[in-house]
């Protein structure tokens, strides 16, 4: 499986440029897992689950992991179906 070489542009790369190079690869995932990380606190927070930094620390990989594997399987899916899969995972871009 490749990854998109025009995704920095929308894969519009005549109308959108980034000719710096400075939209960097990884940006995209790591927006995902942060708003995730956010999330698994904030879910965490009102189960009443956090007691510790400890268990701040384990809700923001949970909810990272979660946004990242339910991202990429919306991803796969699209990938694998042409364009109607993501749907399905919520991913459709």
């Amino acid at each position: 499986m490749k990854g998109n070489p025009y995704g920095y542009a929308d894969d519009n790369p005549v109308n959108e440029v980034d000719p710096g190079g400075k939209i960097p690869v990884l940006l995209g995932p790591g927006i995902v897992a942060l708003f995730g990380a956010l999330t698994g606190i904030i879910t965490g927070a009102f189960a009443g689950d956090i007691h510790s930094l400890k268990d701040v620390g384990r809700n923001a990989l949970l909810g990272a992991g979660s946004a990242i594997a339910l991202v990429g399987l919306g991803a796969l899916a699209t990938t694998l179906t042409g364009g109607v899969g993501g749907i399905a995972f919520g991913a459709a871009f």
